[in-house]
């Protein structure tokens, strides 16, 4: 299945410890927010909305960075 990149913010500054279940994963810290960025394919991306939450993380923003698909490695 191809796979989008996309950019997901976070609300605050994440602990390192919670940082530690995004392993692979783009990571950029600000003062008013944590940027994820990363390839996902729809599944995936559902996932690690399921695990954002799990973590009681505040959701702010998903968007798509780039509308060029990417094949899955392998």
């Amino acid at each position: 299945m191809a796979q989008l990149q996309y950019e997901i913010r976070i609300g605050g500054v994440v602990d390192p410890a919670d940082l530690d279940a995004l392993e692979g994963l783009r990571i950029s810290v600000g003062k008013e927010f944590t940027s994820v960025t990363g390839w996902f394919d729809q599944s995936a991306l559902h996932g690690l909305i399921v695990r954002i939450g799990a973590l009681g993380l505040e959701l702010i923003e998903i968007r798509r960075v780039r509308s060029v698909r990417r094949r899955p490695e392998g």
